[in-house]
């Protein structure tokens, strides 16, 4: 086992510092799993490297809460009035409980 790959044992700093040993390139983007960057983020962030004194920069990071969804039943009802409603529960009761606009990964 060589020392690069000691340092990678689980730990955000310990990957970080194992990627940067074996990167050969100008500019490194970190992000988390879960980041969803914009397509233009290099574009808005490299110029500040023109910079001299600049050797790090970082972009603020947003948080929202998911959509929770409606359930079915109710969105039948504002779709199609009583009937729609009826409608709805009848599924519910031979499928499950059922969420229209839940983020399926929420």
């Amino acid at each position: 086992m060589t020392i690069s790959t000691i340092y990678n044992v689980g730990f955000k700093a310990d990957n970080l510092r194992n990627g940067m040993e074996h990167t050969y390139g100008d500019f490194i983007v970190i992000c988390d799993a879960d980041t969803r960057v914009f397509s233009t983020i290099l574009t808005n962030t490299l110029g500040y490297f023109r910079a001299p004194a600049v050797a790090w920069v970082q972009t603020p990071q947003w948080f929202y809460d998911l959509p929770a969804g409606r359930r079915l039943p109710k969105v039948l009802r504002e779709k199609l009035g009583r009937p729609g409603h009826a409608f709805g529960r009848f599924v519910e009761k031979l499928v499950g409980l059922h969420t229209i606009g839940r983020d399926p990964l929420f």
